[in-house]
């Protein structure tokens, strides 16, 4: 029996997890990153075809095979800039668009963002909820979808554009290193909640996707453990965890910190509730971290 094959565009955190369960279940498997240090970790996990390279140049195209079973495509933003994003998520799409029109593939899956959602009011989103007015980084991750959903049905089968919620996990846990460290006072109230997922759990759910055979060939999902609470709840908790003191929260130095974030192009924390309903019934997945103190727990322990 022929194996199936699989192509990663971007592997980092995220992307090098999928390689590693892929080379697992038997996959034929090819994996782009510009990271050396990277590339020689595709080689130790035993990924067939590691090649580095740029995504947004065409230098690649010629090394990967248009004809393969499946795409995923999780690549994340070169720098925090909105020049960086623009690189990965527009050059680089478009040159992925391009390899793809050469070819064809049977299933394609994009791991987005939920920053598309512009919404700030502490209302629920849903894959029905309106991006029109995105701004900044998100509205760049928008284009980037755009991209893939035009492409010509006879080049890609099946599109599933998965928004991702903050993404955390063992070696990616940004609130706990901080406390660890020594920090106990934050900008502004933390009052907004924090929308989480956890790094295996959107690996389970890219291998239901795989593996599930929905007749409609294009589908948006968001992807969060649809258990939100606000962020200070979850620093609270988890100084208590480490036996830190209780921090302090400081809303005269948010103007500060928002300022910051603005230079730095990124956007700010937005207060909403991420809904993943619809792929939880549509293939019937669920995350095995049904929050984030389960999520925490299993780092900690």
């Amino acid at each position: 029996m022929k194996k199936k094959s699989l192509v990663i565009f971007g592997c980092g955190y995220l992307g090098s997890a999928i390689a590693r369960k892929a080379v697992e279940n038997n996959f034929l498997v090819t994996a782009l990153t510009r990271n050396k240090k990277a590339l020689a970790q595709l080689k130790v996990i035993g990924v067939q075809t590691p090649v580095q390279a740029e995504l947004g140049s065409t230098i690649w195209h010629s090394q990967i095979n248009q004809q393969c079973n499946i795409v995923i495509n999780c690549v994340s933003s070169a720098t925090n800039t909105i020049q960086g994003y623009k690189k990965s998520y527009i050059d680089g799409q478009n040159s992925i668009a391009e390899w793809i029109s050469n070819g064809h593939i049977d299933k394609c899956i994009y791991t987005s963002s939920t920053s598309v959602y512009p919404q700030n009011e502490g209302e629920i989103i849903t894959e029905n909820s309106p991006t029109n007015y995105a701004i900044g980084t998100g509205e760049i991750i928008l284009e980037s979808e755009k991209i893939l959903s035009n492409l010509d049905k006879k080049y890609l089968n099946t599109l599933y554009i998965l928004r991702l919620s903050g993404i955390y996990g063992p070696n990616r846990h940004y609130l706990l290193d901080q406390l660890k460290q020594g920090k106990n006072e934050f900008e502004g109230s933390c009052e907004h909640f924090l929308n989480l997922i956890h790094r295996d759990d959107i690996c389970s759910a890219i291998w239901s996707l795989i593996n599930s055979n929905i007749s409609v060939s294009d589908e948006v999902f968001n992807l969060s453990d649809n258990n939100p609470f606000t962020k200070k709840y979850v620093i609270n908790w988890l100084a208590e965890k480490v036996g830190c003191e209780s921090p302090k929260f400081n809303f005269e130095n948010n103007l500060e910190s928002v300022t910051h974030r603005i230079n730095k192009s990124k956007s700010n924390p937005k207060n909403r509730i991420i809904s993943s309903d619809k792929i939880q019934k549509m293939i019937n997945w669920q995350p095995a971290y049904k929050n984030f103190m389960e999520g925490y727990n299993s780092i900690l322990n």
